[in-house]
């Protein structure tokens, strides 16, 4: 019985192992490349969720590619445990309390987003990539939101037009442009891809 059990596994591996094999798919390091290659220098790159946040923090510290941006997980930075811990290593970022949280009450020793921007915007840019959740954004007194590719920007408000600003950015469709040209989008060894302002899915 074992002889045959082990035949059965072979022929099952040999005959599924072209579909599922992804040892030449790039496209989750392209776009992450592509993302961050359009950002300012210096930014604070907000995130939130595994894809985003594990793809540009990978690329940032192992591969030493745009090391300039720190990349900020929103629910780690929500954490108690975050700034003890890893905030050693972003020294440039202000962090204005304990812990991040977007209904934080302006008292506590918790801080919201516009107390974020507040000690941070004035010397470094600061982007929120692929919507994630935890950012209220409609909240905001003092700051837009604009977007810039598939991440947005926070800006002072009255500090620039808007459609002049929307003029000098990158776009989502140069980015759909490059995925489209590496074959990320569409059909890819079996499998079909899609993109949108949220992410890669498939």
């Amino acid at each position: 019985m074992m002889p045959i059990a082990f035949l059965i596994l072979a022929a099952r591996i040999h005959s599924n192992y072209a579909q599922c094999d992804q040892s030449e798919n790039y496209h989750v390091e392209e776009f992450g490349k592509h993302v961050l290659s359009q950002l300012p220098n210096n930014t604070i790159l907000l995130t939130s969720g595994d894809l985003s946040t594990n793809t540009f923090r990978y690329l940032t510290i192992a591969e030493n590619f745009r090391s300039d941006i720190d990349v900020l997980d929103l629910s780690f930075i929500g954490s108690r445990w975050f700034i003890p811990i890893l905030g050693h290593h972003m020294k440039t970022v202000k962090f204005p309390g304990i812990g991040y949280s977007p209904q934080a009450p302006w008292n506590s020793r918790l801080y919201n987003l516009e107390q974020f921007l507040d000690r941070n915007l004035a010397k470094r840019p600061v982007f929120v990539c692929l919507k994630p959740r935890g950012v209220d954004t409609v909240s905001l007194r003092k700051y837009n939101v604009l977007p810039y590719s598939f991440c947005s920007q926070f800006l002072p408000k009255g500090a620039v037009d808007p459609l002049i600003y929307g003029k000098q950015i990158p776009t989502p469709t140069s980015t759909r442009i490059f995925l489209r040209e590496r074959n990320i989008l569409g059909s890819r060894r079996g499998r079909t891809f899609s993109f949108t302002n949220t992410g890669i899915h498939w």
